[in-house]
């Protein structure tokens, strides 16, 4: 390129930048340097247009990350994370960025997104303990509890006086099964003499959880303490002191937290209506009518409230007032869930087919290889398993651990056909539940599992642990059916709020428990709650021959047994054995249509 042509090509790409022709000129003056690398003009007047440039784009940015704080500040979250996605790809090392982006993303419980905000600050914070513990926490929303285990230890590794990484893995502990480690990290958090009501009361919901009640009231105390009127705080104790069967001040504290908290209360009602006792006259009732009647009152759970209607109105005698309630808040309920028959269909025929699978890896366990043997109570819920539980936990050799979850955790994906099945899988779920049961009970001959739908276990429960004994519990049909729709199960029984979905279900479990006594026909033994409560002497010593145990009389009155139970049915085990629970759902047979009719 000439001396010449050099000249004019520097002043084309001039002009080419007056007239915001900046490509054009870039072109113009990398052709130069193609041919004249050291040509200063063309390398100083390139050098200037990225100066500009960047600088225009640092103005943007700049520009932009004013409007995204500006959306922050509003509490305009969700605007906030649109606004906020360009900044994070061009300044992805920021952590002030990505920590608003994380808060945005709970606020709005956009949990995807506030996880891919806390990796990225463990990545760029190594050393700071709370971002273990934020992503640690966002890990229990998405259910990838045994991930977040991981980075809450994290946390308090690096902080061991931080309360909130502490109560945050006492609750994924209390989630994955593994109670004894998580009462005594709560224990331990609540030593460290925290100071945030919200997370004190967030502990002692979970040492209630943790069938621990005497802990509950030290850190609900604690709460009323600081602050006498903390609704949240007079219902934990309510819930606490119910565990503690101290029904009066459980009681009390309950109708305080009412009153606290008038339109926010149908937990409180909720746990009141199975404990006090109603006149028609009582003001309760008139109070929670008009709480259906106000749309902003406790709008999320009206269900509660309707469920707490339903009880009051049985023990009024007014069966139509009573069933009217039940069925609204159980329409509510299912509307919410939205649950689909047809998903447990195909689980219980996926369990049948899977079974033959699963047998063919069987394990031959050496005799005597377990010291702490495990016992399934199994069945549906409402039949009758804690009463089981209860009369076997009476005896000093059987440790009552109640409802664990831990079968479904280590083993559904091998009972329901999403693994392959090998020895290798089945020694593992048999060594790691065992690993989870050692030690309870101070290492007593025998553990109760007492998780009514481990039914759905059967077969990976007895190729694993062939020596485990499954006790299964059956009670009158209807009845059954009738105690489960007139429940409101923690988390949802999807199954149970509405009738013909209970009866379907009831079916499918009696077909399946068939296919269960077929395939084991020594392994699981019958009780019939029915002839157990109706003659318990004889089938509750039938029932501890059953175990190989010496008798022990502490078995004929479990209602003596001082463990704490936290299932539906922790009144009535409190009672003698009694008969005739099973007759009590006739009270509304008129209004039932003849459902439970071809039941059993």
């Amino acid at each position: 390129m000439a001396r010449l042509i050099i000249e004019e090509a520097l002043t084309k790409s001039e002009l080419c930048i007056r007239q915001g022709k900046e490509v054009e000129a870039r072109q113009i003056l990398l052709l130069i340097l193609q041919h004249y690398p050291k040509n200063e003009e063309a390398h100083s007047r390139l050098l200037s247009l990225d100066s500009q440039k960047k600088v225009e784009l640092r103005s943007d940015l700049q520009a932009k990350f004013t409007e995204a704080a500006s959306l922050y500040e509003r509490d305009l979250f969700e605007e906030f994370l649109v606004a906020s996605h360009e900044l994070r790809i061009q300044f992805p090392k920021t952590p002030l960025l990505w920590k608003l982006v994380g808060e945005a993303a709970l606020k709005t419980k956009n949990f995807e997104s506030a996880e891919q905000a806390y990796r990225k600050l463990v990545e760029l914070e190594p050393g700071q303990a709370e971002n273990y513990n934020n992503l640690g926490s966002v890990l229990i929303d998405l259910q990838k509890t045994d991930e977040a285990l991981k980075y809450l230890r994290k946390a308090l590794s690096i902080n061991p006086a931080f309360f909130e990484a502490a109560s945050n893995l006492g609750n994924a502990l209390s989630i994955v099964g593994e109670t004894t480690e998580a009462l005594e990290i709560c224990k331990n958090a609540l030593r460290m003499e925290p100071t945030e009501l919200d997370r004190l009361n967030i502990l002692g919901n979970l040492f209630i959880t943790l069938n621990s009640p005497n802990e509950a009231l030290k850190a609900f105390k604690k709460v009323v303490s600081a602050d006498p009127n903390n609704a949240f705080a007079h219902h934990g104790l309510g819930l606490a002191y119910k565990d503690g069967g101290n029904t009066q001040e459980a009681i009390r504290s309950l109708e305080r937290s009412i009153s606290l908290n008038p339109n926010n209360c149908s937990n409180s009602h909720y746990a009141l209506s199975s404990m006090k006792k109603y006149s028609s006259d009582d003001p309760q009732i008139g109070q929670m009518i008009r709480m259906l009647e106000f749309p902003e009152a406790d709008q999320r759970k009206r269900h509660l409230i309707y469920f707490s209607l339903g009880r009051v109105f049985r023990q009024l005698g007014e069966w139509e007032k009573s069933f009217n309630f039940f069925l609204k808040g159980n329409k509510l309920r299912k509307d919410e869930l939205r649950y689909d028959s047809e998903q447990d269909i195909i689980l219980f025929n996926r369990l049948k087919a899977q079974s033959p699978k699963i047998r063919k890896f069987a394990l031959n366990p050496k005799p005597n290889e377990i010291t702490q043997l495990p016992i399934f109570v199994i069945g549906m819920p409402r039949s009758g398993t804690t009463l089981v539980e209860q009369i076997l936990s009476s005896h000093s050799l059987v440790f009552g651990a109640g409802e664990l979850n831990l079968v479904a955790r280590l083993a559904e994906n091998l009972s329901v056909g999403d693994v392959v099945p090998s020895q290798k899988k089945l020694q593992a779920f048999r060594n790691e539940y065992l690993e989870k049961i050692a030690g309870l009970g101070d290492g007593v001959q025998f553990v109760v599992d007492k998780m009514p739908q481990n039914f759905l276990h059967v077969c990976s429960i007895l190729s694993a642990m062939p020596e485990a004994k499954i006790i299964y519990v059956k009670r009158d049909a209807a009845a059954t059916c009738w105690s489960n729709f007139t429940l409101n199960f923690p988390g949802g029984l999807g199954y149970s709020y509405d009738l013909q979905d209970v009866v379907l279900y009831y079916r499918l479990h009696l077909d399946l428990m068939s296919f269960w006594r077929k395939l084991f026909p020594k392994q699981i033994y019958l009780v019939d709650y029915e002839l157990l409560t109706a003659h318990p002497e004889k089938h509750i010593k039938k029932l501890i021959s059953y175990l190989e145990l010496d008798w022990q009389d502490a078995c004929l009155t479990p209602e003596t047994n001082n463990r704490v139970v936290r299932t539906a049915s922790q009144r009535q085990v409190k009672r003698k054995i009694y008969t005739g629970s099973s007759r009590s759902w006739k009270a509304y047979a008129r209004f039932l249509n003849g459902i439970f009719d071809d039941l059993e």
